[in-house]
């Protein structure tokens, strides 16, 4: 089954509309990624969602569609042989990924593309898409409530959750490796925060040309 959306695609959408951008929030679970792009999305509807699968039980509060695409472990992998994901990964035992469609919808709205993702995924769009994606790393704001975080949660088995607590170490270690740190202590303020640099980020050159042109140089990177 051929591609209904491949790289090549992806690439071409972007270099048509150079203000549009991928924002990425990573982090441990429990950091609060999830709820800061909620928040987010409430402060600005200029931001847009990519939905992505999974393969994990949907929680009592998340809606099929809305918050991901709620699939069987034998659909996802039927999507990975017809190559319909842009980048997937396993973790703690379940299946994440987004398809070419869901990032082709989502930019297609224009404008930055807000998406969380696993510390694996949020690697692989920083390789493929380059400077075209601003990486978001949200901090807990100690390992001691990140803990209290996850022993608190009521919709992780008991197995999920300590490997949960094991890789989350693991998973802090990368934070040098991304654009930008976010620390979730307050709510709000990690919100503000996120939203600052988004608007710092709108700011770059290459993010707008037609501001140049108006003095006669386009030729941004």
């Amino acid at each position: 089954m051929e591609k209904p959306f491949g790289i090549e695609a992806l690439q071409d959408r972007l270099v048509s509309n150079p203000a549009s951008f991928v924002v990425v929030l990573s982090g441990p679970a429990g950091a609060g990624k999830t709820t800061i792009r909620q928040g987010l999305l409430e402060c600005d509807n200029t931001l847009r969602v990519c939905v992505t699968t999974t393969t994990r039980a949907k929680r009592l509060n998340e809606v099929d569609g809305v918050d991901y695409h709620f699939v069987s472990e034998d659909a996802f992998r039927a999507g990975l042989k017809q190559g319909c994901f842009f980048e997937w990964a396993e973790v703690y035992g379940f299946l994440y990924g987004a398809t070419f469609e869901a990032i082709a919808h989502a930019l297609g709205q224009g404008g930055v593309v807000l998406l969380v993702a696993d510390v694996q995924g949020a690697a692989t769009w920083k390789r493929l898409l380059g400077k075209r994606c601003v990486s978001v790393f949200v901090l807990p704001p100690s390992v001691k409530v990140l803990e209290q975080r996850l022993g608190g949660r009521k919709t992780e088995a008991g197995g999920v959750l300590m490997r949960r607590l094991e890789n989350a170490r693991s998973e802090l270690a990368k934070a040098v490796e991304f654009d930008y740190l976010v620390v979730n202590r307050e709510l709000d303020r990690a919100i503000s925060d996120v939203q600052e640099l988004i608007r710092v980020e709108r700011r770059r050159p290459w993010r707008m040309p037609d501001l140049l042109d108006e003095f006669g140089r386009r030729d941004v990177p």
